[in-house]
């Protein structure tokens, strides 16, 4: 057997390395279920919305709408994750764009000002950053 090939083989027998693949496991089987429960809140926020709409009930759509379209995100960014085991740069810097944009948009009342100041600093920064540096995130995200 080769030099390297018996290295790698009793890396595959080193306790650290069981450990490591539990841990790896607990994690995935936490981000799975953290997933699961995304789904079963988006789920249940659409029926709400949709409840609601036929009962003529005041409510703010479009606010749910787009915390809808946050929650979408999140799972992307959730999924990617399972899948790559790294989190995508590209999604996350989405969602803090989109996120603090919502909320300035639609619930700026529920916020005190200074809050809404700092949702559209940080929303504003984070756009600037991400089309500063967009093809470099891409690359970096497609593995060039």
């Amino acid at each position: 057997m080769p030099k390297n090939q018996s290295r790698i083989a009793g890396m595959k027998n080193d306790p650290l390395s069981a450990l490591l693949a539990c841990f790896k496991y607990i994690v995935c089987t936490f981000i799975f279920l953290t997933i699961v429960a995304l789904l079963i809140y988006m789920g249940s926020l659409i029926l709400d919305v949709y409840r609601d709409l036929l009962d003529r009930t005041p409510r703010n759509f479009l606010h749910d709408i787009a915390i809808i379209v946050v929650l979408v995100k999140a799972y992307r960014i959730l999924v990617s994750y399972l899948r790559t085991h790294h989190v995508s740069i590209k999604y996350t810097m989405e969602i803090s764009i989109i996120a603090p944009a919502v909320e300035l948009i639609f619930a700026a009342n529920k916020h005190d000002i200074w809050l809404n100041v700092l949702f559209a600093l940080f929303s504003v920064a984070t756009m600037i950053v991400y089309y500063a540096f967009y093809d470099t995130i891409v690359r970096s995200e497609s593995g060039g």
